[in-house]
């Protein structure tokens, strides 16, 4: 991992296993974000344009793009003492029927504090669209938590910003509660 473009906030790019075929920036969205016209240096993401919404790294057949990993901090800060709650997805019951209740211990044997399902703040929510609709909002407006969608609005189309929801997502909902 020496050899690892660490410029984007969220992607990498792996010089040592890149072949500069272009797959990735074939598929992105938003072109832009990778600057391939450089053969000595490979290509690089510009961070300020990268919407992350990874779809180069399933394109990537070399496995050259990397999402930035935080476990080794994850748990160093576990085995430091810090104070860690979980916001767990109801996406991983679904991918993962039988093993919540096994990662849920696990988490709590680590030293896991407590374990939230996002399902609370997909409560909060939807509270939340029915009183904007209650108030009879009068423009357009862009129901979208996906932080992709948002994050191409927010480079790409600002013009747009204003008609996105003022509701924060149901992770981001749980994270208030919690906090």
């Amino acid at each position: 991992m020496d050899n690892v473009d660490l410029s984007s906030d969220v992607i990498k790019v792996n010089k040592d296993k890149c072949i500069n075929c272009h797959r990735c920036i074939s598929v992105c969205p938003v072109k832009y974000c990778n600057n391939a016209s450089d053969i000595e240096e490979g290509i690089k993401i510009n961070p300020d344009l990268c919407i992350a919404c990874g779809e180069c790294i399933k394109a990537c057949s070399h496995n050259a793009r990397e999402i930035m990993d935080d476990t080794e901090k994850f748990f160093k800060d576990l085995s430091s003492g810090v104070k860690i709650t979980t916001l767990i997805a109801p996406a991983v019951d679904t991918n993962f029927p039988s093993e919540l209740g096994n990662l849920l211990s696990w988490f709590k044997h680590m030293g896991v504090k407590r374990n939230l399902d996002v399902s609370i703040g997909a409560e909060i929510t939807t509270y939340k669209y029915i009183e904007l609709l209650k108030n009879k909002v009068k423009r357009p407006v862009i129901s979208q938590s996906c932080p992709c969608v948002v994050n191409f609005i927010e480079i790409y189309k600002p013009d747009l910003i204003k008609y996105l929801a003022p509701i924060n997502s149901p992770a981001i909902n749980t994270a208030k509660w919690v906090h």
